[in-house]
């Protein structure tokens, strides 16, 4: 009896060490330039499965590639691996394009074990703003206008002012501009939406006449 006892302890030892297998798991799509469905190469892109490692402590872990894989020519990829339950798995693109934002930081999507699952993969393109601000109100001293681009990113210009600034930024997609001008302690602020089209450059005015 205790000899069984023994023997059904290290089994339970044991699977509960091991991870269970949790399925077949395939991820495929396709890679496209965003606002279009286009693929923004002429040969394959490099693709990566990766899986969450803990550090094991309080603060840590990372991602670290189970494997790497290929796209056609067209840009379609389709990929299966066995993933193990518990484990979180993502799919990134590694390639970077021309006239794209480099996919690494924006593109990992989340992978759902043990599915047969679509995740098509989006790039940015590159457009720009030239943006134009211009004081015609009978330009003072104190005079301000900021402009917040978020992530704690800004220009601003004083007094008598007239310039022009060009910035990069994602294409096919809407910029929302905020900015605020000063004068006599009083503030005012402007809001705006612009859609930047990709592989361009989009002129906007700020002219300042209150």
């Amino acid at each position: 009896m205790t000899k069984f006892i023994s023997l059904l302890t290290a089994a339970i030892l044991l699977v509960g060490c091991t991870k269970e297998y949790q399925g077949e798991t395939t991820v495929y799509g396709y890679v496209y330039t965003k606002g279009t469905n286009q693929y923004p190469s002429d040969s394959a892109t490099e693709l990566g499965i990766q899986y969450y490692a803990s550090s094991g402590g309080v603060i840590g872990g990372g991602w670290n590639y189970l494997e790497k894989f290929e796209t056609n020519d067209q840009g379609y990829y389709s990929y299966t691996f066995n993933a193990q339950e518990g484990e979180r798995y993502r799919i990134v693109a590694n390639k970077g394009f021309a006239n794209h934002y480099h996919p690494y930081s924006y593109s990992p999507v989340s992978i759902a074990n043990g599915s047969n699952q679509q995740i098509d993969l989006e790039i940015a393109p590159y457009a720009y703003l030239q943006l134009h601000v211009r004081n015609k109100i009978d330009p003072q001293i104190g005079d301000e206008l900021r402009v917040n681009w978020g992530g704690g990113q800004w220009n601003s210009w004083n007094a008598d002012f007239n310039d022009t600034v060009l910035r990069l930024d994602w294409g096919n997609t809407n910029l929302n501009l905020t900015a605020f001008f000063y004068r006599d302690q009083q503030q005012h602020k402007l809001f705006d939406t612009i859609y930047l089209p990709a592989f361009d450059t989009t002129y906007y005015l700020i002219d300042l006449d209150l």
